[in-house]
């Protein structure tokens, strides 16, 4: 679905600044120790999720590598830019299904958005749709909902 690619890029004032924060923690060698992942992170603003850290070093420990480099944050912080990307694309779809400001998708604001756009489910199909996402059963799709039920999850 082409609404959920994602077009983030790095720019060159954004490289630079990933070098200059791996320099910070280079060995006399010019090399990084994986172990220093965390502090230049932390160096340019810690704004990684979990999720992306912890895939990158699964990653880095598959590959048995013990020393970073900084194409490798560079992955972390372009991945991490991605899942922003996505994360507001998903919210804003949310909210348009939504409509009016409401906190979740009702059977009323599904059936209403599915007309608007001039698809034609029961209210049966509807409400298969919203009991298939809800996951505490109170017949309101969730954001937390709708995030899990596109795989979107994790911190």
């Amino acid at each position: 679905m082409e609404l959920f690619k994602s077009g983030a890029e790095l720019d060159e004032d954004e490289r630079e600044e990933i070098r200059d924060a791996c320099e910070l923690f280079e060995t006399a060698q010019g090399s990084i120790p994986i172990k220093e992942l965390k502090n230049i992170l932390l160096a340019l603003g810690g704004k990684v999720s979990k999720e992306i850290k912890r895939q990158k070093l699964a990653e880095l420990a598959t590959e048995k590598r013990k020393i970073i480099n900084s194409k490798d944050v560079e992955d972390i912080v372009l991945r991490q830019k991605h899942r922003e990307e996505l994360d507001k694309k998903i919210r804003l779809v949310f909210s348009d299904i939504c409509g009016n400001g409401e906190a979740g998708i009702t059977l009323h604001n599904l059936k209403r958005r599915h007309e608007e756009i001039g698809l034609d489910y029961s209210e049966q199909e509807l409400e298969a749709m919203i009991n298939d996402v809800d996951l505490d059963g109170d017949r309101v799709v969730t954001l937390d909902d709708f995030k899990y039920a596109l795989g979107f999850t994790g911190g």
